[in-house]
């Protein structure tokens, strides 16, 4: 279903018609008796729930936990539960499962025009304080207890945001005479590993107290190499 929200998401950005889309998908032969009620739901914008994204989370967190012990690739089931995280983490949970759609169009409307404008805050900033104590939340409630750093908001997720915080600390770190900036996350958060690897760091040996560690994994970059 969330690709249907991702299929009518785009219908609105590029002005087609919501009807017309909704019957070429009828007519289609996937369709079913549930994806013609949710394209109706999404036609008439209500998201009033059938089947909350937050009940619907728990089955993607099962199906892909079983697909990671089949050892079976599944982008898919990734990417969906992902929005669904995103989306219970910006308090929609109690929608409709095809209310992922607010968190798509969330993301869209968070993309920047032109380059992004940030700044350093201190570490006690009350903005600052109040991301990480949400983010720390999520992750709680995505991996359990333990300690967490936080990342991007949900709602600005794939806006290119952890992308121009990441080239700010480097534009950091270089005038300190840094030479290699490291990150340091943990093998169940595929996501952050993913991002790293994208942002051309690469996995660096464990050292200090964490060496050894079968649930860390850092990465690193070398500075004076332009991007």
């Amino acid at each position: 279903m969330s690709s249907s929200s991702a299929a009518f998401h785009f219908a609105e950005r590029a002005g087609i018609d919501a009807n017309v889309l909704r019957d070429v998908l009828d007519a289609g032969p996937m369709a079913s008796v549930v994806s013609r009620g949710k394209a109706q739901k999404l036609t008439d914008d209500d998201l009033a729930a059938q089947a909350a994204i937050a009940d619907v989370l728990k089955n993607a967190r099962l199906a892909e936990t079983a697909a990671d012990a089949a050892g079976s690739a599944h982008p898919l089931i990734t990417a969906s539960r992902e929005l669904y995280e995103s989306a219970v983490a910006d308090g929609r949970g109690e929608l409709d499962m095809i209310g992922v759609i607010a968190v798509l169009q969330a993301r869209a409307d968070a993309r920047a025009p032109g380059p992004w404008t940030l700044e350093l805050t201190p570490f006690d900033d009350s903005d600052a304080d109040r991301l990480r104590q949400g983010q720390r939340q999520e992750l709680d409630a995505r991996y359990g207890s333990g300690d967490h750093e936080p990342g991007a908001a949900p709602s600005v997720r794939g806006s290119g945001v952890a992308s121009a915080v990441l080239r700010k600390l480097e534009e950091h770190a270089r005038p300190l005479g840094a030479r290699r900036l490291v990150l340091e996350t943990g093998t169940a958060q595929p996501d952050a590993i993913r991002f790293y690897q994208r942002e051309g760091y690469a996995p660096i040996p464990l050292f200090g107290s964490y060496a050894g560690s079968d649930v860390l994994v850092r990465f690193g970059r070398d500075l004076l190499v332009p991007r």
